[in-house]
């Protein structure tokens, strides 16, 4: 492995990775642990603080309990709860003890319980209801909070939990993202303006993001409505806990076992009997939808072991009229638009044209005519967790988690083809708690995340005679490209495939002494991914008439070469380490003190695959210009210190006012999931090539006629090799390659 042009052997790679495993206890991890903090100050009636009082919080589900002495000016903290309904008992001698019941920690808060002691006798107490503020008082991170009653009471159409997401501010779907296998099937969220794959999605403080930067199955969902307890959406001001990408983070926590045994079970029910006629149907298109599933949990060991299941389902059957622009009776007679004699029909284009299906709606007088259809396009999708949690004491709790995700859908690809979309992601996931004292306590995660995604064309029955690839007889489906009429055929990426596996390794550190909260930690993140894609695979023929397609004269025919490898195996690793402060500074103002050092490693391709244009600005270059092997660029992230400032102030002491702001530096780190493509359409190892009129491509058989296409232009996807050069627009490199060639 090279970094920055220099050589990292296996040795050194393992000695790097030693020496960051060393750093781990006393560097944050990569993103926020999801869990809720208590803070707050214990005084008596007349305002004096109240020092060495002894706190302890309760959860009232499960029975754990933490216990700590307040400070010297009475203050107290809890860090890295889980979240949960809490009591909160504070005593001292001379004082009356207090009993604080009611609060309710969300995800990620840093909940303000401030206490106050009556004088008298210990042994008697005093009860009152306590809330949760809503007020965020003691940091400069701006985020939302969809709570468990939000999540399973607010109308969402279709469960979707990523568009609970949009209820806050600077949160937006990016509807023009697009669904493939290059940029994943899932719903995507723009946070703050910046891209969809640069924001962040956990669970119970592990990534699922899948190889795309989204999260969700084919279906184009992300499920868990039954199994999420509650997440958040941090939008601005991250502390130096945040890193990898410079957009949002979506914190979600599952649920878990109680000493009680709630359950559910669900069912949803959509179809279209109430659904009104859209004005170009004939008639109402057939849907229903199905959601279905439950959930369980308990105590296997009370106050000790808990479990807890779910399970989720989907069937779509959706409705849909097509409407395509086929060739017309008169054109299949070789009838040209305005003239009254047919042409000759190219024998060879004679079978492909009498597969197109006749039209039957509108001749539109050009050659070609409407064909309507009633199509239906399934969905389906399983999703399920099993979770368990276990306290081994009052100082060491443990959970483990396995969530699996299962989703197939049906698109259209042309008249005759369909693609079938699938996804099938796993996340597993174990955490220990352990407490060391009142004041240090140690969170480590360990989490593995594989996801794959995939498209392959089908034709649909009746074409199943018909040629299916015009490169390989037993290749991909081709496609036809007719000006003013419909494509025959498949998409031109499909079959494609995405696989990621990320191994995921972080230790979190909390140490609270007087006026500060300070949080260290360490994330290591490997990333293993496939991307196989066969870009026209099956090749494409382009005709610029329909009279040059009657006649079989080409325009263009592009495919793959024999010999094209659409395979590509990148590896790659991210360290994350940082510091935290939160510094009291008094009983109003808060500051966020922290720095972040995170970096990656250069993609390292297996079998050497790779190739690149180092100098691609400069014009002229061609693939003689191609310099093969890692590393595919020089590493950028090697600098990457990242300082945050910010601060949260109540001018009133209250809780009732905050006035936040914060500043920092951020990076969005580039990694090799968004850049497969650049990875994979690199020659020699892969070539995308045209035949042009001029070289005669003949119609159907162009690999066979022309044995292969090194005939034709390659086509060259570069990616900036030194991060510091000035970046030229698509347009003007695209222009210096075709000048070149």
């Amino acid at each position: 492995m090279k970094i920055a042009g220099h050589e990292m052997g296996p040795r050194g790679f393992v000695a790097a990775l030693a020496i960051a495993v060393a750093l781990s206890i006393c560097f944050q991890a990569v993103a926020q642990i999801p869990t809720a903090t208590i803070s707050g100050v214990v005084k008596d009636t007349s305002g004096a603080v109240v020092p060495r009082a002894t706190v302890t919080v309760t959860n009232v589900d499960t029975g754990l309990n933490r216990s700590g002495v307040s400070g010297g000016d009475g203050s107290y903290k809890f860090p890295a709860l889980p979240v949960g309904q809490y009591e909160i008992r504070a005593e001292h001698p001379g004082f009356q003890a207090s009993v604080q019941k009611g609060l309710t920690l969300g995800l990620g808060q840093d909940a303000v319980s401030n206490i106050t002691l009556q004088v008298g006798a210990v042994e008697q107490a005093v009860a009152v209801t306590a809330e949760a503020p809503i007020i965020e008082t003691t940091t400069a991170n701006v985020s939302g909070l969809v709570s468990e009653s939000q999540v399973r009471d607010l109308p969402l159409n279709a469960r979707n939990l990523v568009e609970l997401a949009t209820l806050f501010p600077g949160v937006t779907i990016a509807r023009e993202a697009g669904q493939g296998v290059p940029n994943g099937f899932a719903t995507k969220l723009t946070i703050m303006g910046t891209r969809y794959n640069s924001s962040l999605f956990q669970l119970d403080g592990a990534d699922i993001n899948d190889a795309t930067g989204s999260a969700g199955g084919a279906a184009g969902i992300l499920m868990g409505a039954e199994t999420v307890r509650e997440f958040n959406v941090v939008t601005s001001g991250y502390s130096a806990e945040y890193g990898k990408h410079t957009g949002g983070v979506f914190n979600a926590v599952t649920k878990s076992g109680t000493n009680s045994i709630p359950g559910s079970a669900f069912e949803f029910l959509r179809n279209a009997n109430l659904d009104a006629r859209n004005f170009f149907d004939r008639q109402i298109p057939p849907y229903k939808r199905n959601q279905f599933g439950g959930s369980v949990g308990g105590p296997i060991m009370k106050d000790r072991t808990f479990y807890f299941g779910s399970y989720e389902g989907l069937r779509e059957r959706l409705g849909a009229t097509e409407r395509f622009s086929l060739p017309s009776v008169s054109l299949r007679n070789g009838f040209l638009p305005g003239q009254a004699q047919p042409v000759a029909i190219n024998p060879a284009v004679k079978p492909f044209l009498d597969s197109y299906s006749i039209p039957n709606g509108t001749d539109f007088g050009n050659g070609t005519g409407q064909y309507v259809r009633s199509a239906s396009y399934p969905t389906n999708e399983n999703f399920f967790t099993v979770r368990v949690d276990h306290r081994f004491s009052d100082q060491d709790s443990m959970f483990g988690r396995y969530t699996f995700d299962n989703a197939d859908r049906r698109t259209t690809s042309s008249f005759n083809a369909n693609t079938l979309n699938t996804t099938r992601d796993q996340y597993v996931a174990v955490g220990e708690t352990r407490l060391f004292s009142a004041q240090v306590i140690n969170v480590f995660l360990a989490a593995f995340n594989r996801s794959l995604l995939s498209s392959d064309p089908f034709l649909l029955p009746e074409f199943t005679s018909s040629v299916k690839s015009f490169t390989d007889r037993e290749g991909p489906i081709g496609i036809i490209s007719v000006t003013g009429i419909g494509d025959w055929g498949a998409q031109s990426t499909t079959p494609s495939k995405a696989l990621s596996n990320t191994f995921q390794f972080k230790d979190d550190v909390f140490y609270t002494t007087n006026i500060h909260s300070l949080k260290f930690g360490f994330n290591f993140e490997r990333f293993q991914y496939l991307r196989n894609t066969f870009f026209n695979g099956g090749g494409q023929f382009r005709f610029t008439s329909l009279g040059a397609f009657l006649q079989g004269t080409v325009n263009r025919f592009t495919g793959m070469p024999r010999g094209s490898d659409p395979s590509v195996y990148p590896r790659q690793s991210l360290f994350g380490l940082y510091a935290q402060d939160d510094l009291r500074v008094s009983p109003k103002l808060t500051l966020n003190l922290g720095l972040r050092y995170e970096f990656i490693t250069v993609p390292y391709i297996l079998h050497g695959r790779i190739s690149n244009l180092l100098n691609y600005w400069t014009p002229g270059q061609t693939e003689a210009n191609l310099v093969l092997g890692n590393p595919f660029f020089l590493n950028p992230s090697l600098k990457n210190i990242s300082p945050r400032l910010g601060f949260a102030w109540d001018p009133t002491g209250s809780g009732k006012t905050s006035v936040r702001g914060g500043v920092g530096i951020f990076y969005d780190q580039v990694l090799a999931g968004p850049f497969l493509f650049s990875y994979v359409s690199t020659p020699p190892f892969f070539r995308n090539a045209d035949i042009f009129a001029a070289s005669s491509p003949s119609f159907p058989d162009a690999w066979y006629v022309q044995q292969n296409l090194l005939v034709g232009q390659s086509q060259i996807e570069p990616f900036q090799y030194k991060a510091e050069q000035p970046d030229r627009t698509l347009v003007e490199l695209q222009q210096g390659l075709w000048e070149a060639e």
